[in-house]
């Protein structure tokens, strides 16, 4: 059998009526009505069905809604993000696809995302314990059975589909061709497919949109192929997971023999985003975090073209706001919901074309187009220099082009930049924000770089204290549901001592820069930087050496309030293995620098960072 979404598609049974029961209501924190819900989803070989948990909000009041199917990222609660869209006037279902929590993570190293099993699994694995040690204390056991299945909070998949429990879900890069309706993917498309059909037999329901969060985005592109769904939104959700250790430029190719290489052609071919891409007739508005290790910005774009109805449908990068989704794009998402879900006429531009050449003098051009059917209100063109092979979350991004209305003609900008001849790549993109609120941006462009008299030459001074090249450290805390970042907590502009300026923010801040073959460190170099504070704190300075997990060589260092500018410089074997205590041989070793106060109500301005 050739796979395809079509051939996957056409072995999902909807018939089932979903039998919906109503397990509580209570209040969500911010006050609106919530509805803890339970209904049938696929019923499997031997007529069992999956038992479908899900929690169902919307606006107070009875007048129809327009609704929202929403897949969080895997064991991440979703009660705030649930109550930022009915807030904005939708119904929101989140049925949950994770499935039985343990007391300990045992997913395989093929797991998806990393995600550690959670605070909640390990309670709720305790109540459930708990309460079975009580009944049977009591020897009764029908008290034993009443009182488990007031704790069971999750879907319950059949013991015949154990696999579709996120966390015994093995390796999910791979995928059987033979077997792939018994895969954890195809059960998981099943509880969101259910969802929708819940939500049809509701009369307070009107257009039906979707919208998922990183594992729970890669399993709403599988919905989008519903007639029912009017509209979608993948947040850091683009596929190519089969292709992350593997970067688009200069990245190993895909070994094409024996059965992993089977298995994942057919796990491209059956789940990944690019393969449905082509079958989705609905917008879709794709919200990608140039800084979320598990996602490779680079091949977003080439999801995007894929579309089969790219009518409607936008593209929109966040560089600064670590590996969540920036404010701006969070606007985004608003007006293409208002306009796909409620009706609005709002105008969704279309994405901005880039022209890179080298000129004959050795620097790069760059031109950038905006829709000519859009009013613009500004255009920026970005850059960044790497190496080959090198892992896209490793760029560091600096503006610069950044033009307003002025300058703008015919909704076109251009610029020059001096490329440092020590790189093997440039890479750039643009974007564009438009009158109406709305942004679009370009593919990330990549060019190898071929220049031997270039100007630039490498520097020692990483920064001077600027916004440009910082992005947010620890996103999760100051951020809506844990992947919209709130606009206070990107990287700002402080004043110190002198009135000298630096770059700061609540979440501690981190630079790729010294990934750039521009910024490198050279062997035996110290590390100088100058922090400045009001009150009397400590900074965390840690040397991330590219583990997804986080971790790196870290050392804290105090900092007086008030007075002048403490200078610090660290020498390598300063900074300590947060795991083992071992020290850090050289900077080299380096992927970013990551900078954060202790005190997060404290600001601590950073400046003068070089190499000594």
């Amino acid at each position: 059998m050739i796979l395809s979404p079509v051939t996957i598609w056409k072995k999902f049974d909807l018939t089932q009526p979903t039998e919906p029961t109503i397990e509580n209501v209570g209040k969500s924190a911010a006050g609106f009505s919530v509805w803890h819900l339970r209904f049938g989803g696929h019923r499997i070989e031997d007529g069992e069905r999956v038992d479908i948990s899900a929690r169902f909000s919307r606006p107070d009041g009875e007048e129809k809604v327009p609704a929202l199917l929403l897949l969080p990222d895997a064991g991440e609660d979703s009660d705030e993000l649930s109550d930022y869209f009915v807030s904005r006037g939708y119904a929101v279902i989140v049925p949950d696809y994770y499935g039985k929590r343990s007391a300990e993570h045992t997913v395989s190293d093929g797991d998806f995302h990393g995600a550690e099993n959670d605070d909640k699994g390990e309670v709720a694995e305790a109540r459930e314990e708990d309460s079975c040690e009580k009944a049977s204390d009591a020897g009764n056991e029908e008290a034993q059975t009443e009182e488990a299945a007031e704790i069971v909070d999750y879907t319950v998949y059949p013991a015949e589909i154990s696999y579709a429990n996120y966390e015994f879900s093995g390796a999910l890069d791979r995928l059987e061709s033979d077997n792939a309706e018994k895969s954890c993917w195809m059960e998981w498309a099943y509880v969101a497919l259910y969802a929708a059909e819940y939500l049809k037999t509701r009369e307070d329901i009107g257009k039906i949109g979707v919208a998922g969060v990183r594992l729970g985005g890669e399993i709403a592109w599988m919905t989008l192929l519903s007639p029912d769904i009017s509209c979608g939104v993948a947040i850091n959700a683009i596929g190519w997971q089969s292709h992350l250790s593997s970067p688009k430029y200069g990245g190993a190719i895909l070994s094409s023999a024996g059965e992993e290489a089977e298995a994942v052609r057919s796990f491209i071919a059956g789940v990944e985003a690019e393969s449905y891409a082509p079958f989705v007739h609905c917008p879709v508005l794709m919200c990608c975090s140039m800084e979320d290790p598990y996602f490779d910005c680079d091949r977003a774009y080439d999801t995007f073209v894929r579309l089969g109805n790219p009518e409607g449908s936008a593209i929109v990068y966040s560089a600064d706001s670590g590996g969540c989704i920036g404010p701006n794009a969070l606007m985004d998402i608003d007006l293409f919901l208002e306009r796909n879900l409620k009706g609005r006429e709002i105008y969704i531009p279309k994405p901005v074309t880039l022209t890179v050449t080298a000129e004959r003098n050795g620097s790069i051009g760059f031109v950038a187009l905006a829709d000519p059917d859009a009013l613009v209100k500004s255009i920026s063109i970005y850059y960044a220099e790497g190496r080959s092979g090198q892992n896209s979350l490793h760029r560091a991004w600096q503006c610069v082009k950044k033009a307003g209305e002025t300058e703008i003609k015919d909704n076109r900008v251009s610029c020059t930049c001096e490329p440092f001849a020590g790189a093997e790549y440039a890479f750039a993109y643009a974007s564009a924000e438009f009158i109406n609120g709305f942004k679009t941006v370009s593919p990330v462009l990549g060019k190898k770089l071929e220049v031997k008299n270039a100007k630039a030459v490498k520097s020692r001074v990483i920064s001077g204290g600027e916004k440009d090249g910082f992005g947010v450290a620890d996103y999760k805390d100051e951020s809506i549901g844990g992947i919209f970042l709130e606009r206070e907590s990107l990287p700002e502009i402080a004043t110190g001592y002198g009135g000298i300026k630096g770059v700061c923010s609540s979440a501690g801040i981190r630079t790729y820069r010294i990934s750039s073959p521009r910024f490198e460190a050279e062997e035996g170099a110290a590390l100088k930087m100058d922090l400045y504070s009001r009150a009397d704190t400590e900074v965390k300075i840690t040397v991330e050496t590219g583990d997804r997990e986080g971790g790196g060589y870290s050392v804290l260092v105090p900092v007086k309030g008030g007075g002048k500018w403490k200078r610090v410089i660290l020498r390598p074997e300063e900074l300590k293995d947060e795991k083992t205590g071992a020290p850090l041989k050289s900077f080299s070793e380096g992927v970013s620098i990551a900078i954060r106060p202790q005190n997060e109500d404290v600001k601590v301005p950073v400046a003068n960072v070089l190499w000594l």
